[in-house]
Protein backbone atom coordinates (compact mmCIF):
# COMPACT_ATOMS: atom_id res chain seq x y z
CA UNK A 1 0.00 0.00 0.00
CA UNK A 2 1.19 3.52 -0.84
CA UNK A 3 0.57 6.28 1.71
CA UNK A 4 1.80 9.86 1.99
CA UNK A 5 2.88 11.66 5.16
CA UNK A 6 3.08 15.43 5.54
CA UNK A 7 5.82 16.81 7.75
CA UNK A 8 5.30 20.31 9.15
CA UNK A 9 8.50 21.65 10.76
CA UNK A 10 8.03 23.47 14.06
CA UNK A 11 11.75 24.17 14.54
CA UNK A 12 14.68 24.72 12.16
CA UNK A 13 15.89 21.22 11.28
CA UNK A 14 19.54 20.28 11.84
CA UNK A 15 20.77 18.22 8.87
CA UNK A 16 24.50 17.94 9.54
CA UNK A 17 27.11 17.37 6.89
CA UNK A 18 29.95 14.91 7.44
CA UNK A 19 32.53 17.27 8.93
CA UNK A 20 33.73 16.30 12.44
CA UNK A 21 32.06 18.17 15.29
CA UNK A 22 32.73 18.36 19.01
CA UNK A 23 35.87 17.48 20.95
CA UNK A 24 37.45 15.80 17.91
CA UNK A 25 36.54 18.50 15.41
CA UNK A 26 35.20 21.99 14.96
CA UNK A 27 32.90 23.84 17.36
CA UNK A 28 30.68 24.77 14.41
CA UNK A 29 27.96 22.33 13.35
CA UNK A 30 27.62 22.76 9.58
CA UNK A 31 24.43 21.97 7.67
CA UNK A 32 23.46 20.55 4.32
CA UNK A 33 21.13 22.61 2.13
CA UNK A 34 18.44 19.91 2.32
CA UNK A 35 17.86 16.85 4.56
CA UNK A 36 19.04 13.57 3.09
CA UNK A 37 16.40 10.91 2.38
CA UNK A 38 17.80 8.73 5.18
CA UNK A 39 17.30 11.53 7.73
CA UNK A 40 13.55 11.51 7.20
CA UNK A 41 13.30 7.75 6.57
CA UNK A 42 15.07 7.10 9.88
CA UNK A 43 12.69 9.42 11.76
CA UNK A 44 9.61 7.78 10.22
CA UNK A 45 10.86 4.24 10.93
CA UNK A 46 11.71 5.21 14.52
CA UNK A 47 8.20 6.58 14.94
CA UNK A 48 6.70 3.35 13.58
CA UNK A 49 8.89 1.24 15.86
CA UNK A 50 7.96 3.28 18.91
CA UNK A 51 4.29 2.94 17.99
CA UNK A 52 4.69 -0.86 18.11
CA UNK A 53 6.29 -1.28 21.51
CA UNK A 54 9.67 0.38 21.01
CA UNK A 55 11.55 -2.94 21.09
CA UNK A 56 14.09 -2.51 18.30
CA UNK A 57 15.27 -6.08 18.13
CA UNK A 58 16.58 -7.71 14.96
CA UNK A 59 13.11 -8.76 13.79
CA UNK A 60 11.66 -5.27 14.26
CA UNK A 61 14.65 -3.63 12.54
CA UNK A 62 14.21 -5.94 9.54
CA UNK A 63 10.50 -5.02 9.35
CA UNK A 64 11.25 -1.31 9.57
CA UNK A 65 14.01 -1.40 6.94
CA UNK A 66 11.56 -3.06 4.56
CA UNK A 67 9.34 0.06 4.73
CA UNK A 68 10.05 2.20 1.67
CA UNK A 69 10.30 5.95 2.40
CA UNK A 70 10.56 8.20 -0.65
CA UNK A 71 11.32 11.90 -0.21
CA UNK A 72 11.36 14.41 1.33
CA UNK A 73 10.11 16.99 -1.17
CA UNK A 74 8.67 20.42 -0.34
CA UNK A 75 5.15 21.62 -1.02
CA UNK A 76 4.57 25.38 -1.18
CA UNK A 77 1.50 27.34 -2.23
CA UNK A 78 -0.21 24.08 -3.14
CA UNK A 79 2.53 22.92 -5.52
CA UNK A 80 5.12 20.16 -5.21
CA UNK A 81 8.68 21.41 -5.76
CA UNK A 82 11.65 19.41 -7.06
CA UNK A 83 15.39 20.18 -7.36
CA UNK A 84 16.63 22.15 -10.34
CA UNK A 85 17.55 20.12 -13.41
CA UNK A 86 21.28 20.29 -14.19
CA UNK A 87 20.81 20.58 -17.94
CA UNK A 88 19.89 24.26 -17.54
CA UNK A 89 22.12 27.28 -17.00
CA UNK A 90 21.07 30.81 -16.07
CA UNK A 91 22.78 33.97 -17.32
CA UNK A 92 23.26 37.35 -15.68
CA UNK A 93 20.79 38.88 -18.14
CA UNK A 94 18.12 36.44 -16.84
CA UNK A 95 18.15 34.12 -19.84
CA UNK A 96 17.76 30.34 -19.63
CA UNK A 97 20.20 28.29 -21.74
CA UNK A 98 19.56 24.61 -22.47
CA UNK A 99 22.23 21.90 -22.47
CA UNK A 100 21.99 18.97 -24.87
CA UNK A 101 24.38 16.14 -25.87
CA UNK A 102 26.67 17.37 -28.62
CA UNK A 103 28.76 15.18 -30.91
CA UNK A 104 32.19 16.75 -31.28
CA UNK A 105 35.53 15.73 -32.80
CA UNK A 106 37.02 13.81 -29.86
CA UNK A 107 40.61 14.13 -31.03
CA UNK A 108 40.30 17.80 -31.93
CA UNK A 109 38.98 18.85 -28.51
CA UNK A 110 40.84 16.19 -26.50
CA UNK A 111 37.63 14.58 -25.27
CA UNK A 112 38.23 11.66 -22.90
CA UNK A 113 34.70 10.87 -21.71
CA UNK A 114 34.30 7.09 -21.20
CA UNK A 115 31.97 4.63 -22.90
CA UNK A 116 31.36 6.78 -25.97
CA UNK A 117 29.61 9.54 -23.98
CA UNK A 118 29.18 13.03 -25.43
CA UNK A 119 29.34 16.32 -23.48
CA UNK A 120 26.15 18.25 -22.73
CA UNK A 121 26.63 21.71 -24.26
CA UNK A 122 24.57 24.82 -25.12
CA UNK A 123 23.72 25.59 -28.73
CA UNK A 124 25.79 28.78 -28.44
CA UNK A 125 28.02 30.10 -25.67
CA UNK A 126 26.14 32.69 -23.56
CA UNK A 127 27.26 36.26 -24.09
CA UNK A 128 26.89 37.21 -20.41
CA UNK A 129 28.27 35.60 -17.27
CA UNK A 130 26.36 32.88 -15.46
CA UNK A 131 24.36 33.09 -12.26
CA UNK A 132 22.99 30.41 -9.95
CA UNK A 133 20.01 28.45 -11.22
CA UNK A 134 17.01 28.61 -8.82
CA UNK A 135 17.39 25.69 -6.42
CA UNK A 136 13.77 24.45 -6.46
CA UNK A 137 11.30 24.34 -9.34
CA UNK A 138 7.59 23.73 -9.14
CA UNK A 139 6.57 20.42 -10.66
CA UNK A 140 4.60 22.46 -13.23
CA UNK A 141 7.81 24.06 -14.50
CA UNK A 142 9.70 20.76 -14.31
CA UNK A 143 7.04 19.11 -16.48
CA UNK A 144 7.38 21.99 -18.95
CA UNK A 145 11.15 21.49 -18.93
CA UNK A 146 11.04 17.72 -19.43
CA UNK A 147 8.49 18.00 -22.24
CA UNK A 148 10.70 20.36 -24.27
CA UNK A 149 12.93 18.22 -26.52
CA UNK A 150 14.83 21.20 -27.97
CA UNK A 151 15.90 24.51 -26.43
CA UNK A 152 13.63 25.82 -23.68
CA UNK A 153 12.16 29.32 -23.72
CA UNK A 154 14.93 31.82 -22.82
CA UNK A 155 12.40 33.46 -20.46
CA UNK A 156 11.82 30.15 -18.63
CA UNK A 157 12.94 31.50 -15.24
CA UNK A 158 10.88 34.69 -15.38
CA UNK A 159 7.75 33.14 -13.83
CA UNK A 160 9.06 33.87 -10.35
CA UNK A 161 6.28 32.23 -8.31
CA UNK A 162 7.38 28.82 -9.60
CA UNK A 163 10.92 28.98 -8.21
CA UNK A 164 12.30 28.86 -4.66
CA UNK A 165 15.68 29.34 -3.04
CA UNK A 166 17.43 26.79 -0.84
CA UNK A 167 16.13 26.99 2.76
CA UNK A 168 17.46 29.76 4.97
CA UNK A 169 20.16 28.64 7.41
CA UNK A 170 19.29 29.39 11.04
CA UNK A 171 22.51 29.77 13.05
CA UNK A 172 22.46 29.55 16.84
CA UNK A 173 25.20 29.86 19.45
CA UNK A 174 25.24 27.59 22.49
CA UNK A 175 27.13 27.56 25.79
CA UNK A 176 27.50 25.06 28.61
CA UNK A 177 26.40 26.47 31.97
CA UNK A 178 28.29 25.60 35.15
CA UNK A 179 25.59 24.34 37.56
CA UNK A 180 27.48 25.76 40.55
CA UNK A 181 28.12 29.28 39.31
CA UNK A 182 25.42 29.51 36.59
CA UNK A 183 28.04 31.05 34.34
CA UNK A 184 29.28 29.85 30.97
CA UNK A 185 32.09 27.35 31.21
CA UNK A 186 35.36 28.22 29.49
CA UNK A 187 35.87 26.70 26.03
CA UNK A 188 32.30 25.38 25.97
CA UNK A 189 30.95 27.60 23.22
CA UNK A 190 29.66 26.08 19.98
CA UNK A 191 27.24 26.90 17.18
CA UNK A 192 24.65 24.90 15.25
CA UNK A 193 22.99 25.53 11.92
CA UNK A 194 19.42 24.48 11.12
CA UNK A 195 17.24 24.68 8.02
CA UNK A 196 14.13 26.86 8.11
CA UNK A 197 11.77 24.54 6.23
CA UNK A 198 8.39 25.99 7.18
CA UNK A 199 8.91 28.91 4.76
CA UNK A 200 10.79 29.07 1.45
CA UNK A 201 12.00 32.27 -0.20
CA UNK A 202 11.14 33.22 -3.75
CA UNK A 203 14.19 32.74 -5.98
CA UNK A 204 13.90 36.20 -7.55
CA UNK A 205 13.18 38.19 -4.36
CA UNK A 206 14.51 37.22 -0.93
CA UNK A 207 11.94 39.53 0.67
CA UNK A 208 9.08 37.30 -0.52
CA UNK A 209 8.50 34.00 1.28
CA UNK A 210 5.84 31.31 1.16
CA UNK A 211 4.62 28.74 3.70
CA UNK A 212 5.95 25.24 3.07
CA UNK A 213 5.84 21.70 4.38
CA UNK A 214 7.43 18.40 3.38
CA UNK A 215 5.88 15.25 1.93
CA UNK A 216 7.20 11.70 1.97
CA UNK A 217 5.69 8.62 0.33
CA UNK A 218 5.51 5.38 2.32
CA UNK A 219 5.26 1.96 0.64
CA UNK A 220 4.79 -1.08 2.85
CA UNK A 221 3.04 -4.44 2.73
CA UNK A 222 3.05 -4.68 6.54
CA UNK A 223 -0.61 -4.33 7.52
CA UNK A 224 0.17 -3.23 11.08
CA UNK A 225 2.40 -0.44 9.82
CA UNK A 226 -0.23 0.52 7.23
CA UNK A 227 -2.83 0.94 9.97
CA UNK A 228 -0.41 2.98 12.09
CA UNK A 229 0.56 5.32 9.25
CA UNK A 230 -3.11 5.98 8.43
CA UNK A 231 -3.76 7.22 11.99
CA UNK A 232 -0.56 9.24 12.47
CA UNK A 233 -0.90 12.78 13.78
CA UNK A 234 1.93 13.43 16.21
CA UNK A 235 5.07 15.41 16.97
CA UNK A 236 8.40 13.70 16.31
CA UNK A 237 12.10 14.69 16.50
CA UNK A 238 13.83 14.99 13.13
CA UNK A 239 17.56 15.37 12.51
CA UNK A 240 20.09 16.57 15.09
CA UNK A 241 19.46 18.38 18.38
CA UNK A 242 16.00 16.71 18.58
CA UNK A 243 14.29 19.51 16.64
CA UNK A 244 10.57 18.84 16.36
CA UNK A 245 8.19 18.38 13.41
CA UNK A 246 4.52 17.41 13.18
CA UNK A 247 3.88 14.23 11.19
CA UNK A 248 0.46 13.20 9.90
CA UNK A 249 -1.10 11.08 7.16
CA UNK A 250 -2.77 13.05 4.38
CA UNK A 251 -4.35 10.96 1.59
CA UNK A 252 -4.98 14.13 -0.44
CA UNK A 253 -1.22 14.53 -0.95
CA UNK A 254 -0.83 11.17 -2.72
CA UNK A 255 -1.73 12.59 -6.12
CA UNK A 256 1.44 14.71 -6.04
CA UNK A 257 3.56 11.61 -6.68
CA UNK A 258 1.50 10.43 -9.68
CA UNK A 259 2.94 10.69 -13.18
CA UNK A 260 1.48 13.81 -14.90
CA UNK A 261 -0.78 13.15 -17.87
CA UNK A 262 1.43 15.37 -20.09
CA UNK A 263 4.43 13.12 -19.41
CA UNK A 264 2.35 10.01 -20.07
CA UNK A 265 1.19 11.38 -23.41
CA UNK A 266 4.65 12.34 -24.66
CA UNK A 267 6.35 9.10 -23.55
CA UNK A 268 3.61 7.12 -25.31
CA UNK A 269 4.82 8.65 -28.60
CA UNK A 270 8.52 7.86 -28.11
CA UNK A 271 9.93 5.45 -30.70
CA UNK A 272 13.09 3.34 -30.82
CA UNK A 273 15.99 5.70 -31.46
CA UNK A 274 14.34 8.68 -29.75
CA UNK A 275 15.82 10.40 -26.71
CA UNK A 276 14.54 10.21 -23.14
CA UNK A 277 15.87 12.10 -20.11
CA UNK A 278 16.12 11.03 -16.48
CA UNK A 279 16.31 13.84 -13.89
CA UNK A 280 17.00 12.99 -10.23
CA UNK A 281 14.61 14.40 -7.62
CA UNK A 282 16.71 13.03 -4.73
CA UNK A 283 20.40 12.08 -4.60
CA UNK A 284 21.18 8.68 -6.12
CA UNK A 285 23.70 6.06 -5.01
CA UNK A 286 25.26 3.98 -7.77
CA UNK A 287 27.82 1.21 -7.48
CA UNK A 288 30.17 2.89 -9.94
CA UNK A 289 29.85 6.47 -8.68
CA UNK A 290 28.17 8.44 -11.46
CA UNK A 291 27.34 5.26 -13.46
CA UNK A 292 24.42 3.02 -12.50
CA UNK A 293 25.25 -0.68 -12.26
CA UNK A 294 22.12 -1.39 -14.32
CA UNK A 295 24.01 0.08 -17.29
CA UNK A 296 26.68 -2.21 -18.75
CA UNK A 297 28.95 -1.84 -21.80
CA UNK A 298 27.69 -3.56 -24.96
CA UNK A 299 29.85 -4.89 -27.80
CA UNK A 300 30.43 -1.31 -29.01
CA UNK A 301 31.49 -0.16 -25.53
CA UNK A 302 28.36 1.94 -25.02
CA UNK A 303 26.36 1.73 -21.77
CA UNK A 304 23.00 -0.04 -22.17
CA UNK A 305 20.50 -1.26 -19.59
CA UNK A 306 17.07 -1.14 -17.95
CA UNK A 307 16.12 0.96 -14.89
CA UNK A 308 15.33 -1.01 -11.71
CA UNK A 309 11.89 -2.66 -11.63
CA UNK A 310 11.10 -1.57 -15.21
CA UNK A 311 10.30 -4.31 -17.76
CA UNK A 312 13.51 -5.76 -19.21
CA UNK A 313 11.98 -5.45 -22.67
CA UNK A 314 12.98 -1.76 -22.45
CA UNK A 315 16.65 -1.08 -23.24
CA UNK A 316 18.18 2.39 -22.91
CA UNK A 317 21.59 3.53 -24.14
CA UNK A 318 23.32 6.29 -22.17
CA UNK A 319 24.41 9.17 -24.39
CA UNK A 320 25.43 11.92 -21.96
CA UNK A 321 25.33 13.02 -18.32
CA UNK A 322 25.00 16.51 -16.83
CA UNK A 323 25.50 16.60 -13.07
CA UNK A 324 27.55 18.10 -10.26
CA UNK A 325 30.51 16.52 -8.49
CA UNK A 326 29.68 13.77 -6.01
CA UNK A 327 28.55 14.28 -2.41
CA UNK A 328 29.24 11.96 0.50
CA UNK A 329 26.75 10.23 2.78
CA UNK A 330 27.52 8.26 5.92
CA UNK A 331 25.96 8.04 9.37
CA UNK A 332 25.88 5.96 12.52
CA UNK A 333 24.35 2.49 12.67
CA UNK A 334 22.37 1.41 15.73
CA UNK A 335 22.00 -1.99 14.13
CA UNK A 336 24.59 -4.61 15.10
CA UNK A 337 27.48 -4.24 14.61
CA UNK A 338 27.00 -0.67 15.84
CA UNK A 339 29.32 2.02 14.59
CA UNK A 340 29.95 4.41 11.72
CA UNK A 341 28.47 3.46 8.38
CA UNK A 342 30.75 3.26 5.32
CA UNK A 343 30.95 6.45 3.28
CA UNK A 344 29.04 6.28 0.00
CA UNK A 345 29.25 8.62 -2.97
CA UNK A 346 26.01 10.21 -4.13
CA UNK A 347 25.04 11.73 -7.44
CA UNK A 348 23.45 15.02 -6.27
CA UNK A 349 19.77 15.69 -6.86
CA UNK A 350 19.08 17.39 -10.18
CA UNK A 351 21.55 15.29 -12.18
CA UNK A 352 20.31 14.56 -15.71
CA UNK A 353 21.01 11.40 -17.73
CA UNK A 354 20.37 11.44 -21.50
CA UNK A 355 19.37 8.12 -23.12
CA UNK A 356 18.42 6.75 -26.52
CA UNK A 357 15.75 4.06 -26.67
CA UNK A 358 17.43 0.97 -28.11
CA UNK A 359 14.53 -1.42 -27.67
CA UNK A 360 11.03 -1.60 -26.21
CA UNK A 361 8.23 0.76 -25.23
CA UNK A 362 9.30 3.92 -23.35
CA UNK A 363 5.76 4.46 -22.03
CA UNK A 364 6.53 1.94 -19.25
CA UNK A 365 8.66 4.70 -17.68
CA UNK A 366 5.47 6.48 -16.63
CA UNK A 367 5.11 3.83 -13.92
CA UNK A 368 8.61 4.75 -12.72
CA UNK A 369 7.83 8.46 -12.22
CA UNK A 370 9.31 9.55 -8.86
CA UNK A 371 10.38 5.96 -8.24
CA UNK A 372 13.98 5.20 -7.15
CA UNK A 373 16.67 4.13 -9.61
CA UNK A 374 19.61 3.55 -7.21
CA UNK A 375 21.38 0.20 -7.59
CA UNK A 376 20.97 -1.29 -4.12
CA UNK A 377 17.46 -2.33 -3.02
CA UNK A 378 17.95 -0.86 0.47
CA UNK A 379 19.12 2.45 -0.97
CA UNK A 380 15.94 2.49 -3.06
CA UNK A 381 13.82 1.78 0.03
CA UNK A 382 15.65 4.64 1.77
CA UNK A 383 14.53 7.02 -0.98
CA UNK A 384 17.78 7.58 -2.88
CA UNK A 385 17.44 8.25 -6.60
CA UNK A 386 13.80 9.26 -7.21
CA UNK A 387 13.64 9.87 -10.96
CA UNK A 388 11.54 12.00 -13.31
CA UNK A 389 11.37 11.25 -17.02
CA UNK A 390 11.12 13.40 -20.14
CA UNK A 391 12.36 13.67 -23.72
CA UNK A 392 15.19 15.39 -25.59
CA UNK A 393 16.58 15.94 -29.08
CA UNK A 394 19.83 17.36 -30.37
CA UNK A 395 20.16 21.11 -30.86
Amino acid sequence: MTLVLTIQPRDPIVARDGRPFGSVGSNRMKSLDWPLPTTVAGAVRTLLGQSHGGNFDAAMIARLKDVSCQGPLPVSEGQLFVPAARDAIFTRDSKCVTLRPEEVDRQLVGLDLPCGLWPALPRELPESKLREVPAWWSVTKMIEWLLEPHDADPEFFNTHDHFRQSPVHDERSHVKIDPNTFAAQDQMLYSSTGLTLDRLLQAADANVSYPAHLVIRIDTTDQEFQATVQTLATFQPLGGERRVVHVCHDPAEQVRFDCPIQIRNVLAKVQVGDGVRMALATPAIFEHGWRPAWLAPNEAGHLVGTPPEAPDTLRLELVSVSNQRWDAVSGWSYEEPRGPKPVKRMVPAGGVYFFRVKQGDASVLTDRWLQPVSDDAQDRRDGFGLAMWGVWEKH
